[in-house]
């Protein structure tokens, strides 16, 4: 997986993920005049990401996957400024499952704009034949990752209270991550937007695949953005990994004990991006395209979190820099 993924494509296939991005940076910069909580900054990645992974439906009926990147950054972002209580995420986590599994409420703040948006998804979302069949399992997967962001916060507070004793295991840390990375909302969101009805035979298989997928994606992730997090005072597997090393070496440098608990959880990445590309193997829809999906997201991750030291990041990447092949 250390070879760029736009290596492994045709000319042609390149030149049509450029062009799908470039008109889904358009339509999303229209779509986000609206919304003050979207950061135009996160848009060309997002496009990118969308374009790439799901490369057989028009850039339109793609359009709210990329909108669910968006809106979980948008989230996010409330989380990171502390602009939510906890108490008030929890409420969060409730509500939107209430309006993502039934739609408009009594209780709906529309004045809330990321509430605005998820009923705007989950309008489009409805017109798929397969929406009905999903729609529990995709509101599960939003409060899942409400519930896990808000804990990623607690964790947080706690370690910038009392510091190192309050880092989480790894194992839970990861259990998680990546639910509050968004890959198991966004997946369940394509497999809507999708429209083949066989990946109902094989549901089961698709989310534990796509488990595995969000924790690479999270771990590959948590290279990329070691460095900013700490300076956040976040928490980030390395870290833990890198006090799990100094309790049992105490004369450890800080400098080697964090590029060695980098490069382990660049392994352990691997470890779940390869699991999730086995697990692709053992079913076969009629289509093909979730196979593809999860496969080319995994794939783009790994590459341009983990292994390149010029990959794309959501918080800076401009609109020329996602145009330009990676070498």
């Amino acid at each position: 997986m250390t070879k760029t993924f736009f290596d492994t494509l045709s000319p042609q296939e390149n030149q049509r993920i450029w062009e799908r991005t470039e008109t889904l940076v358009d339509l999303l910069d229209n779509w986000a005049r609206r919304y003050t909580a979207i950061r135009a900054t996160r848009i060309p990645t997002a496009a990118l990401v969308t374009a790439m992974s799901l490369s057989r439906l028009p850039p339109l009926d793609a359009l709210p996957a990329a909108q669910v990147i968006l809106w979980v950054f948008g989230f996010n972002d409330m989380v990171d400024e502390q602009r939510l209580t906890p108490e008030e995420m929890d409420f969060k986590a409730e509500q939107w499952y209430r309006i993502a599994n039934h739609g408009s409420s009594n209780d709906a703040d529309r004045s809330d704009e990321l509430t605005a948006i998820l009923l705007e998804i989950r309008s489009e979302l409805s017109k798929s034949h397969l929406f009905e069949r999903l729609r529990k399992h995709w509101a599960s997967r939003l409060r899942i990752l409400v519930q896990a962001m808000a804990q990623e916060h607690q964790y947080a507070l706690q370690y910038s209270t009392h510091g190192n004793q309050t880092l989480p295991p790894l194992s839970e840390y990861v259990h998680g991550g990546l639910n509050s990375i968004g890959f198991p909302f966004w997946g369940a969101t394509v497999l809507v937007l999708l429209r083949d009805s066989s990946v109902m035979e094989h549901l089961e298989a698709i989310i534990e695949t796509i488990r595995y997928a969000g924790a690479a994606a999270r771990l590959y992730n948590d290279v990329r953005s070691l460095d900013r997090e700490i300076q956040e005072k976040n928490i980030n597997s390395a870290f833990i990994i890198y006090h799990t090393m100094l309790e049992k070496d105490s004369s450890l440098s800080r400098e080697r004990g964090l590029s060695e608990a980098r490069q382990q959880v660049l392994e352990l990445a691997d470890s779940y991006a390869q699991r999730s590309c086995d697990l692709v193997r053992q079913f076969s829809t009629e289509s093909g395209q979730i196979e593809e999906v999860i496969s080319r997201v995994v794939a783009f991750h790994s590459y341009c979190y983990g292994h390149s030291e010029r990959g794309y990041d959501y918080y800076t990447t401009s609109s020329a820099q996602v145009h330009k092949k990676w070498k």
